[in-house]
């Protein structure tokens, strides 16, 4: 198993529940109130937020994660996608996504 295919299931991980994930913002807290990622009370994450949460801003794991998931989202922003769909349609993305990283070959999950 690659590394992108660990830290895309840790991300499925952590955005499963449909209360840690979030739109119109990298995090929020559980009042709903606008965060930093890596606020100690944020509780949700959009995924580029969880992405930063999970392997930092600056680490190669955020980049790798960052750039598959832009390649998988196609025409629109990784921010917008997440921002105009619903959290079903996130974690689909995601389960596609995981299902691409595990094969390469396969056509783009978006």
């Amino acid at each position: 198993m690659t590394k992108l295919v660990k830290n895309i299931e840790k991300l499925i991980a952590l955005l499963q529940d449909g209360n840690s994930w979030c739109r119109e913002g990298a995090a929020q807290k559980l009042s709903g109130e606008k965060c930093e990622y890596d606020d100690k009370d944020a509780a949700k994450w959009c995924l580029l937020g969880g992405s930063m949460k999970l392997f930092g801003l600056a680490s190669v794991e955020y980049f790798e994660v960052y750039n598959f998931l832009r390649h998988q989202v196609g025409q629109v922003t990784i921010s917008h996608f997440n921002d105009t769909s619903k959290h079903k349609d996130i974690m689909k993305f995601l389960q596609n996504c995981l299902v691409s990283a595990k094969n390469p070959a396969q056509a783009k999950a978006a």
